[in-house]
């Protein structure tokens, strides 16, 4: 025995050495949103960095926001053999006001905690932010902003500057991104899945901007030729400062802004007062020959060379610079800033108001549409006079009848009795109001973005679901890119207590718990690329005017508009097939304008009455579905009244369809009852419920 002690005492320090061994051979780095910045309304991807030394194993990421109380977790699963240095994200929403950071823990296959790590955010990027992604060739080339003081942090664009090794390979994760600069020798560094990442951002409703480093390098980046505005040709030295100083100049909101924060620094002037910077206006550039593309440039040198070629990507815009802007006189350039600043739409952001209150979001839009009817709310009378009885009864009806009896010490009994009695009364009350059947609404939201002879689908899936008892209910993803998420908003999304959304290479799987006799809405976001089940075309102008429509859907489109401007033109009852409308349905075109201001407020009353616990005014004209949809479309269109409207509405990344209106595009959107163009989300059976579809569709007009 006392050798066994002995040896036992030997061997410990040995064992506790050989332990933390296998530790220390265990990297465990966790990375936090696009460079730091964590956007409102937007997937952001975690992505995390595990180098394995040690012995082999399955491991379990398990992601959770660090906030007051669980918010669910999100996790994946890694094999990590021995030797191997894995890179993976998991896609996440920002769901509270108040999560001051995000925490990570590696289990292994027997549960056993391996390693955990924590991070804040370097930013916040608010609802209606911009947010700009650059990979530049070297640190000192890539883009830079003028710094305005006084300016509201809010509207200073985040940038963040991106790795390729870090990028994502899930488009979704992408999505906060408003611009994302790119320099082609940095495209060599990405693999397959981010190219098809970036190009689906691209086509999803990003801005990319493109610069040259040499021209050979589009030799290794096949899927970068194939999609640029043009090829480039032989290089000459053109004088092209004055010209893109010029253009630096244009478009600039007035500085400082109208209502801006007074500082007790000098604030710089616009960049119309700045001096010129007579070094660079003297200065040859280095400018690739564009001119095999037919399209005009927007931006033209003093001989016609084409300095800045744009040209539209599906719902997106990329722009090839013709120019090196890491290289030569235009690093030294002082009006770089506001060069850059132009060229990434900052004045255009400068020029929207902040968004200081937005009670409604464009989810709760289309979140009423799912949410259950078996709920019926007690009017607030109702419970007051119930409260005033109780009070009665307890009080002067007890005192007067237990004195009448000559039984006052009975109170000890009649008491809790009394109480008894309105807790089954309360209770049976709630069940009148409140119990039904299982039920489970979903509308999709369905994106139909041009691919070449394909569509790029960008799915929105919104689901009601309705418990009749606490439970927990199974939801699987439509497509190996997908995430499910709760229902968001500046106030804090509805979060995801207790839990669980999985993250594969097959797609995102849930169980996510519901309590008894409520309704809650949760959100599947989803990209594939398919044919489209609808075609639409718009040819001819005046009376040779013609929209022909292709509905291989096999079910008539109940409601459908056409969108162009300020123009919707309403079209109903558009059956399976090919189907045709001429100049006369023009004649009933309304303006958007004044189809928004006039549903507006009573949107906004019954928003605002879907989050009372009792009943609260109704309207007395309900918002149809598909009238909510369309709303739903173009909330950002509303005009709000004041910085603290409370009618106004903030909008979920490119959910959102005014800012391609803006940019002159037109939208077909149609609205088909009682089909799904996708499988459903839900992994269970109701009892009830409904299904149906809301295509958005961009075309080009005459």
């Amino acid at each position: 025995m006392k050798r066994a002690l002995t040896l036992l005492v030997f061997l410990t320090p040995l064992l506790l050495r050989a332990a933390a061994g296998a530790e220390a051979g265990l990297r465990f780095d966790m990375f936090l949103g696009l460079d730091g910045l964590v956007p409102d309304f937007a997937s952001f991807p975690v992505t995390f960095e595990v180098k394995n030394d040690g012995p082999g194993f399955v491991g379990r990421v398990e992601l959770e926001a660090g906030a007051f109380g669980s918010e669910g977790i999100r996790q994946t699963t890694v094999e990590l053999p021995t030797g191997t240095l894995k890179r993976f994200a998991i896609p996440a929403h920002r769901t509270q006001l108040y999560q001051a950071e995000w925490h990570a823990r590696l289990y292994d296959a027997g549960g056993r905690l391996r390693a955990e790590a924590s991070q804040p955010a370097r930013r916040w990027v608010p609802a209606g932010g911009l947010m700009i992604g650059i990979l530049p060739r070297t640190v000192a080339g890539g883009p830079v902003f003028p710094k305005l003081e006084g300016v509201d942090p809010d509207l200073l664009p985040g940038v963040a500057r991106l790795q390729p090794d870090l990028f994502p390979e899930n488009p979704l994760m992408l999505e906060s991104l408003q611009v994302l600069y790119l320099n082609s020798e940095r495209a060599l560094g990405l693999g397959v899945g981010q190219a098809n990442a970036l190009v689906a951002w691209l086509y999803g409703g990003g801005h990319l901007v493109v610069a040259l480093e040499q021209a050979g390098d589009l030799s290794g980046v096949p899927w970068l030729r194939r999609i640029l505005p043009a090829l480039p040709g032989e290089e000459r030295r053109v004088r092209a400062g004055e010209t893109l100083a010029r253009y630096a100049r244009s478009g600039w909101p007035t500085l400082p802004l109208a209502g801006a924060k007074p500082s007790t620094k000098p604030q710089p002037p616009g960049p119309e007062l700045e001096p010129q910077d007579e070094r660079f206006v003297g200065a040859e550039l280095g400018v690739m020959d564009l001119s095999g593309s037919g399209l005009p440039a927007d931006v033209e040198g003093p001989g016609g060379e084409k300095l800045i070629l744009s040209a539209p990507r599906g719902r997106g815009v990329i722009t090839l610079l013709g120019f090196n802007p890491e290289r030569g006189a235009f690093l030294t350039w002082l009006q770089r800033p506001w060069f850059w600043g132009r060229l990434c739409e900052f004045p255009e952001h400068l020029a929207k108001p902040a968004i200081r209150y937005a009670p409604h979001s464009t989810d709760a839009i289309f979140g009423s549409i799912v949410d259950s009817k078996q709920i019926r709310k007690l009017p607030v009378g109702w419970l007051l006079l119930i409260l005033v009885t109780y009070l009665v009864v307890i009080g002067p009806v007890d005192r007067l009848w237990l004195r009448r009896i000559n039984r006052q010490m009975l109170t000890w009994v009649t008491f809790p009795c009394y109480v008894v009695v309105f807790s089954l009364l309360v209770y049976w009350i709630g069940y009148r109001l409140r119990a039904g059947d299982s039920e489970w609404n979903e509308l999709q939201v369905v994106d139909l973005i041009p691919f070449g002879e394909q569509a790029e689908w960008r799915i929105r899936g919104f689901g009601g679901v309705y418990s009749p008892v606490n439970a927990s209910y199974e939801f699987k993803g439509a497509s190996p890119v997908s995430t499910i998420r709760p229902e968001l908003s500046l106030q804090g999304g509805r979060s995801l207590p207790g839990g669980v959304v999985t993250v594969g290479g097959d797609g995102c799987r849930a169980t996510l718990p519901v309590a008894v006799w409520t309704s809650q809405v949760f959100v599947h976001d989803a990209l594939m690329t398919n044919p489209p089940p609808i075609r639409v075309t718009a040819t001819g102008v005046g009376e040779t005017w013609q929209l022909r429509v292709e509905n291989e859907t096999g079910r008539k489109i109940s409601r459908a508009w056409l969108v162009t401007g300020d123009q919707v033109i309403p079209f109903n009852n558009l059956p399976p097939g090919l189907s045709t409308r001429g100049p006369g349905e023009r004649s009933r075109s309304r303006s958007l304008t004044d189809v928004m201001e006039g549903w507006r407020t009573t949107l906004a009353t019954e928003l605002q009455a879907r989050g009372h616990a009792f009943g609260a005014s109704q309207p007395e004209e309900p918002m149809p579905p598909a009238d909510r949809a369309l709303f739903g479309s173009f909330a950002e269109r509303v005009q709000p009244s004041g910085q603290y409207d409370y009618l106004r509405f903030s909008s979920t990344q490119r959910l959102d369809l005014t800012p391609d209106l803006q940019r002159g595009g037109s939208y077909f959107l149609a609205w088909i009852d009682g089909y799904a163009a996708t499988p459903t989300f839900n992994g269970f059976t109701p009892r009830r419920g409904w299904r149906s579809t809301f295509f958005r569709i961009p075309l080009k007009t005459p």
